[in-house]
């Protein structure tokens, strides 16, 4: 299944992206940059500080997301979890602190 997987894609790159990329390199005149155009540097910095602010929410959001309980999203399914947790409990079982999930 992979083989034919990369044959199908670099078929597909031989067939539609190869003449389409020549195609384009021979007919697009070349296109001076701007004199306002941004240095080596300062592209890299800013690329730079994008990921990492990007980054740090997607990680902020991560941690958030598993912080809250969703136990907590209905009082009748925090009523069962803590009932089904007890008596799960006392017979010696697993813990079920997610086991509204199981019974939804």
């Amino acid at each position: 299944m992979v083989r034919q997987t990369l044959w199908l894609t670099f078929w597909n790159h031989v067939l539609y992206i190869l003449p389409s990329a020549i195609a384009q390199w021979v007919w697009q005149p070349d296109l001076p940059l701007d004199p306002i155009a941004p240095t080596l540097w300062e592209y890299s910095w800013q690329i730079l500080v994008s990921f990492a602010i990007f980054d740090s929410y997607y990680g902020f959001i991560h941690i958030f997301m598993h912080r809250v309980s969703p136990i907590n999203v209905c009082d009748v399914k925090c009523e069962v979890d803590k009932s089904m947790q007890s008596a799960q409990l006392n017979k010696g079982g697993r813990d079920m602190k997610y086991s509204w999930f199981l019974h939804l």
